[in-house]
């Protein structure tokens, strides 16, 4: 494509910073004796917990700051600590919010899938119940796929080497101090293309989408 026909394409992946951070006050962990919860990775999210019984916790899911639309996150992986320890229920306390998403798991943490619908009860007080089976090795659960920081980094970082004419850029920092990295494709023509996705966190519909369709355009700009 020639700089003086074509398009700047410059793709950022802004909102991936957010949903990467450990967010909100309260315990990183909750544990049941039967059961153990963590919350020690990028999009994971663990409000103040409390034990009802061996199979039974109570999180309060609460906002980092306020106001603050009613987008409420959390993320966590649970596991079993007996072999032979059966279903987890998890109370989701908003206090003030509602629950919003149907909640995902996920083995690896890679590959998510919708929780059944008869482990999940929504509660007329906007709270909700969910029941998973952790087992030994664990289970992610989250409120909606934990799209990280590290799987943009390693998309951007692709795009840069199979795309010719690019630029792999830091516009900014986010107010933790997390590198804004954006994509300079074409730098040279004389028109612009912004492209964003996701810019609300929790809203991983805009990544699931703008990334395989960035992906098109990528092939497009290839062989312009």
């Amino acid at each position: 494509m020639s700089a003086k026909a074509g398009i700047q394409l410059f793709v950022t992946a802004l909102a991936a910073l957010a949903s990467a951070s450990a967010w909100g006050a309260g315990p990183s962990d909750c544990a049941t004796g039967l059961f153990a919860l963590r919350a020690d990775y990028p999009g994971a999210r663990l409000g103040p917990c409390r034990m009802i019984g061996p199979r039974e916790v109570e999180v309060r899911i609460e906002p980092e700051d306020e106001p603050i639309n009613p987008s409420p996150w959390y993320g966590f992986h649970a596991r079993a600590i007996e072999p032979d320890a059966g279903m987890l229920s998890i109370s989701l306390n908003y206090g003030s919010y509602e629950h919003r998403y149907v909640p995902k798991a996920s083995v690896d943490g890679k590959a998510w899938r919708a929780l059944p619908a008869q482990d999940l009860t929504v509660l007329d007080g906007g709270g909700a119940v969910i029941l998973v089976q952790p087992g030994q090795g664990g289970l992610y659960v989250s409120a909606q796929e934990n799209i990280g920081n590290d799987h943009y980094e390693t998309w951007l970082n692709t795009l840069a080497q199979d795309l010719p004419n690019t630029r792999l850029m830091e516009i900014g920092r986010s107010v933790e101090g997390r590198p804004i990295r954006a994509l300079h494709v074409n730098p040279q023509a004389p028109r612009h293309l912004l492209l964003l996705g996701r810019q609300h966190p929790p809203e991983v519909t805009g990544a699931l989408t703008r990334l395989p369709q960035l992906d098109r355009t990528q092939a497009i700009f290839a062989v312009i």
